[in-house]
């Protein structure tokens, strides 16, 4: 993926006369985009294939619109942050769609859910890393984040009651996400994984 945005970002350089420092930024910037692209796909074909897609769908949802002001890990690299998204939302999927087919859980799912989410908020939020560098001592971030888990509490809990149930557990199952990777505990567990991850590629590509 880097040879493809390194050859788009060359060819960009030469039509639009960019400066090496600004050819940098736009390779980048095309590294995150592909890459991101890449993983929601990957997320969406998984998601089909393992009929999880609706709980997918609404992960994703919530982590778009909170995670801006609630922050949390983020991969070293845009390929670890491509392997977290996929494992994590289509991880997540799965065990979400387990408690709606087998368990009459989601009302505890969406409470505790929330909670999770609220609280990592208040205590630890923003968290931001230095590759998604962002003031972390905003508390209008904060208020921001926490308002966003109330009001998708609140469309959960109309939901939950309802024949939508299952969108309200994939409304919690981001949520409880959000609220996961914002704590000091999970974010070092990852980071190790990450660093794991940079092992392996490192390794291969010696090979």
């Amino acid at each position: 993926m880097e040879v493809i945005t390194s050859k788009i970002a060359q060819k960009l350089a030469s039509f639009l006369l960019l400066e090496d420092r600004e050819v940098a930024v736009v390779k980048y910037g095309l590294l995150v985009l592909l890459t991101n692209l890449t993983s929601f796909f990957m997320v969406v074909i998984f998601s089909f294939l393992l009929g999880i897609f609706r709980f997918s769908l609404f992960i994703m949802l919530v982590l778009i619109t909170i995670r801006p002001f609630a922050g949390g890990f983020h991969g070293s690299t845009p390929r670890n942050c491509a392997i977290f998204s996929v494992l994590l939302v289509t991880g997540w999927a799965i065990i979400t769609s387990y408690i709606v087919d087998y368990t009459s859980f989601v009302p505890y799912y969406v409470f505790i859910a929330s909670l999770t989410a609220y609280s990592s908020i208040i205590f630890y939020a923003p968290q931001f890393t230095i590759n998604k560098p962002r003031v972390t001592n905003n508390k209008r971030l904060k208020v921001k984040a926490a308002a966003m888990v109330y009001l998708f509490y609140i469309i959960a809990i109309i939901l939950h009651d309802s024949v939508f149930y299952g969108y309200a557990a994939g409304i919690s199952a981001g949520m409880m996400l959000q609220g996961l990777v914002v704590l000091p505990l999970v974010r070092t567990v990852m980071e190790k994984v990450d660093y794991f991850f940079n092992e392996i590629f490192d390794n291969l590509i010696k090979i």
